[in-house]
């Protein structure tokens, strides 16, 4: 579980970038839930210590899988979580088929790897708003009808499109500072084992071929909070704010969001 000296990290053996959303301040006497929705990188190595955590102390058996078709083909390997009888992982890609060709994936690494400061992160993201709308409402829809059960949500490294999905639980839940929603994201910087992260950064460098730009790739894995505040900033004057994301690309109306954002919250006092 996560300590007091590493909030809010959760050590489930096998999975890294694993913490819990909850405990953000949204006033002087609430917060957003804790043990409700957890958020990590790629799952599927997780070992049967780290299954027992997942399952049994936290509670959590249903899996939200964002990665594309083609990411799933790639890493096929038998695995403990897809074989376990009590999780349910339900694929819900970000990215449809079509937009995981060679020409859309260059197109969006080139975004991530940009060095003009944001700007290449925010035509990412923006992607990622548009073409996971349908990912991120069946998401929304566990959060509105399932309360009562905990979930994890996972991309690969568990930054960019979980970042997205995070940072607008956050802002629908009521955590108004824009600063606290990056620090969020930020975390992953310093949540990767330098090896898992130099292995994710290798494994690029060699499908980009002998042209691989290298301090790209570094910034491609980067979580630098002002990329996700200009993020923010983005879906406020596109969408009227997170709220307005959710009724204009998802199809929410005002019940659903009330509802939604009462199941992210607690009467406790935050912990961050």
């Amino acid at each position: 579980m996560a300590s007091a000296s590493n909030p809010p990290f959760v050590h489930v053996d096998g999975i890294p970038n694993f913490r819990d959303i909850g405990g953000y301040s949204i006033s002087d006497s609430s917060s957003t839930r804790r043990n409700f929705i957890f958020r990590s990188a790629l799952p599927t190595r997780v070992t049967a210590e780290g299954l027992k955590t997942l399952t049994q102390d936290l509670g959590v058996h249903t899996v939200y899988d964002l990665r594309s078709n083609v990411e799933l083909r790639k890493d096929n390997a038998p695995s403990l979580l897809t074989s376990a009888e009590d999780i349910t992982v339900l694929h819900r890609p970000v990215f449809p088929e079509t937009d995981a060709s060679p020409q859309a994936l260059a197109k969006r690494w080139a975004n991530y790897m940009s060095d003009n400061g944001t700007e290449g992160f925010v035509a990412a993201y923006t992607e990622i708003l548009q073409d996971g709308a349908g990912a991120y409402k069946v998401i929304f829809e566990h959060v509105r009808d399932q309360p009562e059960k905990p979930f994890l949500v996972h991309c690969t490294a568990g930054k960019d499109r979980t970042g997205v999905i995070v940072a607008l639980l956050l802002l629908v839940a009521g955590v108004k500072e824009y600063d606290v929603v990056g620090d969020e994201y930020a975390l992953t910087e310093t949540a990767f084992d330098p090896k898992i992260r130099a292995a994710l950064a290798g494994k690029a460098l060699k499908e980009m071929g002998p042209n691989a730009d290298e301090a790209g790739v570094k910034r491609m894995f980067s979580a630098r909070k002002e990329n996700m505040v200009a993020t923010l900033e983005l879906i406020e004057k596109k969408y009227g704010g997170a709220e307005g994301y959710l009724k204009t690309a998802l199809g929410f109306g005002d019940t659903d969001v009330e509802l939604i954002r009462k199941n992210l919250t607690t009467g406790e006092k935050s912990i961050f």
